[in-house]
């Protein structure tokens, strides 16, 4: 995948062709730190290289990326913006599989909620690849009907059973892991959860319900591999630029995460990275 990481930095280039790894077809893409007056110009003459560059999708640096004008300028651009999104979602199974050992607890006895408004193929992949390692499995979902074709049909074929849900009809909480792919805090707000649940929400937060939830959020997962060394990115993102390929399955893009000699080393919280001791302790409460 051709792709360039973009830093805000006090330099005058914007794109240094000498900056490239022929292994993953890499360039680097410089932002001078300028006033406002002058930085909607240098940013212009940067789409304008990427273009000339024939980049089409950029990691940005972690200053940048709350930067929504930028943003928004790369995506009327027609660049896609590597958050890391894709891959964690990819990698769902395999966290689920790691956090079980953390707590001590086998995969095949956890429950799983999926919460799920947009309606994507990734989406029903990964459902199915979970409904095969998990027994206990819901979804909550506006888009219920969807979803349901692919339910019963793995139910008749595989025997795979899944729980589907409206959220408004979401009321009786009994999963002890949440894995939240792109419900908005008002909406997690509104669904039920064990005070003691493992939430895995990538970079969202968790709103009101903390004052009543004493669980473990997981926003962000620690990596450790090739090309990974640089703190000033999300590992993930730079992860999912080297690895992630969009016309292959959701298991071959799993698969290549261990091939290219990637792996997990620990997660993060909104409060910096979680102990194992905290693990161990929510290990304990489940049954």
């Amino acid at each position: 995948m051709l792709y360039a990481t973009i830093d805000l930095l006090d330099k005058k280039y914007i794109i240094r062709s000498k900056d490239r790894e022929s292994i993953f077809s890499i360039r680097k893409a410089y932002i001078p730190l300028l006033s406002s007056s002058k930085q909607s110009v240098v940013n212009r003459k940067m789409m304008k290289r990427l273009h000339q560059n024939h980049i089409q999708t950029v990691v940005l640096d972690n200053q940048l990326s709350a930067d929504v004008s930028l943003q928004e300028q790369l995506i009327a651009n027609r660049m896609y913006i590597i958050t890391g999104e894709r891959l964690f979602k990819v990698l769902i199974p395999l966290i689920l599989k790691n956090i079980c050992e953390l707590i001590q607890f086998p995969i095949e006895k956890i429950k799983v909620l999926v919460l799920m408004n947009e309606y994507r193929i990734e989406n029903v992949n990964l459902i199915k690849i979970l409904a095969q390692e998990v027994k206990q499995l819901s979804i909550v979902s506006q888009h219920y009907q969807k979803y349901q074709h692919f339910v019963l049909r793995w139910f008749e074929e595989y025997g795979y059973m899944v729980k589907l849900y409206l959220p408004q009809e979401y009321h009786n909480c009994q999963e002890s892991f949440v894995i939240n792919l792109d419900f908005t805090e008002n909406e997690i707000d509104k669904i039920p959860m064990l005070p003691y649940a493992i939430y895995l929400s990538f970079h969202h937060k968790m709103a009101s319900k903390t004052s009543l939830w004493h669980g473990i959020h997981i926003s962000d997962v620690d990596l450790e591999g090739p090309g990974l060394s640089e703190e000033k990115y999300c590992k993930m993102a730079i992860c999912e630029a080297k690895i992630y390929q969009v016309f292959k399955s959701f298991s071959e893009n799993l698969d290549q995460f261990s091939k290219q000699n990637y792996a997990i080393t620990g997660y993060i919280g909104e409060n910096g990275r979680i102990p194992i001791e905290e693990f161990e302790k929510i290990g304990k409460k489940f049954t």
